[in-house]
């Protein structure tokens, strides 16, 4: 589950929750699996070395992790940070605190290269779970209240991203090693470094994260489209916030597993709010709607 700093309070008789089945991708068949470890582990963390092309080694979590990774972080086979924080629920007690280490090696067709990570944290993991855990899950939108980022009354003061500064980020491309010397070209839309300061970010993909770090999700309605260069100047509360999704081809980090002290997201929210300013942007509390991951059945996972 989400830590305290995390949670979302919902407006109880404020609407009736609509259900919507999961289902597979219809366009194209997901690669399958040809060597599947799933094994009880007793410590959080740990990476093993066999992460690589057609490979994955998801570190020691509870299942409840794996459920959220695979439909939420990687729905489509690619990072989207809009489902960071969405809850998965309903859950029996051991899916959150029972612990396992999956590894797994993937069918590898000739003539076709190898599934990328993306790919496998995503599509795939959820094919495995649904095999060894026998997992079935539906979403349930809500009316929750939310943050609305909008446009101030003096109107935006945003820098557009110059061509060439950030580059898109790809789940299933390996960074390609530096050059003595050379530097890293930013990914657009990820922050630079430690705080929130980013090249190439839509409104959409800013109020994810500010969502990972106000206490409610933030919603985009400022109707301005385009990639801005954006930083946010932040307290140290602000930057001890959940650490930034990996790099492409790097494995994400177990959420909540943070050596930061969890900061006060009210806190957080009036330092937010305050660097929005000089960006003629602000928050305003309203409503919007809010899924939930709603778990209908999972079972301990069958033997390797």
């Amino acid at each position: 589950m989400f830590r305290p700093s995390f949670a979302v309070f919902l407006l109880i008789g404020a609407g009736v929750a609509t259900v919507q089945p999961i289902r597979g991708q219809a366009e194209a068949p997901t690669p399958k699996w040809e060597v599947v470890s799933v094994k009880p582990c007793v410590a959080r963390g740990g990476v093993s070395d066999t992460q690589g092309p057609g490979r994955i080694a998801l570190p020691c979590a509870p299942v409840e992790v794996f459920i959220h990774q695979s439909y939420l972080l990687f729905p489509n086979g690619k990072l989207d940070l809009a489902g960071a924080k969405t809850r998965v629920e309903k859950g029996p007690a051991w899916m959150y605190s029972d612990l396992y280490a999956i590894e797994a090696k993937a069918e590898i067709v000739p003539g076709q290269p190898a599934p990328g990570q993306g790919t496998m944290q995503g599509p795939m993991l959820r094919a495995l779970l649904a095999d060894r855990f026998k997992l079935q899950v539906h979403r349930e939108t809500r009316l929750v209240p939310v943050y609305a980022l909008t446009v101030g009354k003096d109107g935006p003061k945003l820098q557009m991203t110059s061509e060439g500064s950030c580059v898109g980020q790809n789940m299933d491309q390996p960074l390609i090693p530096l050059a003595p010397g050379q530097t890293r070209i930013p990914f657009c839309g990820l922050p630079v470094g430690t705080g929130l300061d980013f090249r190439g970010v839509t409104m959409t993909e800013l109020c994810s994260w500010l969502s990972l770090r106000a206490d409610r999700k933030v919603v985009d309605r400022t109707a301005i489209a385009g990639m801005f260069d954006i930083r946010l100047d932040l307290a140290a509360a602000g930057l001890a916030a959940p650490p930034p999704p990996p790099p492409p081809g790097g494995p994400p980090p177990l959420r909540g597993d943070s050596p930061m002290a969890t900061p006060d997201p009210g806190e957080v929210t009036a330092q937010i709010q305050s660097a929005l300013q000089k960006f003629g942007l602000r928050l305003e509390p309203t409503q919007g709607p809010d899924d939930a991951l709603i778990v209908d059945h999972v079972e301990r996972p069958s033997e390797n």
